[in-house]
């Protein structure tokens, strides 16, 4: 016993997430990899959805109208009018300054998410992938008139939207 009875500390343990003591990865480094991983899977997305959405858009559109030649038109005019005012004015909540940053970014999401009939439809009618090309031919065949519909009433759900907010803040 001629040691000395002084308590050996023990070895310091691992930081978790840090195998063997190598430093954690600078942030901008970590946000770079996110950033380039996230794009990829953009993408990636953005192709795969560039091949089937516009036709399933089509086939939805030409369910709803059940082959009757008048109820393409007041289809496009509900989808044009309603997903593009209710768009505008719940995108608009997100100019309050009071709202939390994050608050704010989460109405723009909502509204664009809420715009999506249109922007579909937008899609169907303006792109060039062999997707829209066929859902064009099947709105041409099934719904003929619901395309030239919805976007005016796409401009005119928004012209009211802009109306609304202009004549609340007066």
């Amino acid at each position: 016993m001629s040691e000395s009875s002084a308590p050996t500390p023990e070895p310091t343990a691992p930081i978790p997430g840090n195998a063997a003591g190598k430093k954690p990865l600078p942030v901008w480094l970590a946000r770079t990899i996110f950033g380039a991983v996230a794009a990829v899977v953009l993408v990636i997305a953005t192709l795969i959805a560039s091949a089937t959405l516009p036709v399933t858009w089509a086939n939805t559109i030409s369910n709803q109208v059940a082959g009757k030649a008048g109820a393409s038109i007041p289809l496009g005019m509900f989808y044009g009018f309603m997903f593009s005012f209710i768009p505008v004015i719940v995108g608009w909540q997100a100019h309050h300054k009071k709202l939390h940053k994050w608050v704010r970014v989460g109405i723009l999401v909502l509204a664009v998410a809420l715009a999506i009939p249109n922007i579909l439809t937008l899609i169907v009618l303006n792109a060039n992938t062999n997707a829209a090309v066929r859902a064009r031919l099947n709105w041409v065949v099934n719904a003929e008139w619901f395309g030239i519909w919805s976007v005016w009433f796409m401009v005119i759900g928004t012209v009211c939207a802009v109306v609304v907010i202009v004549m609340s803040r007066m």
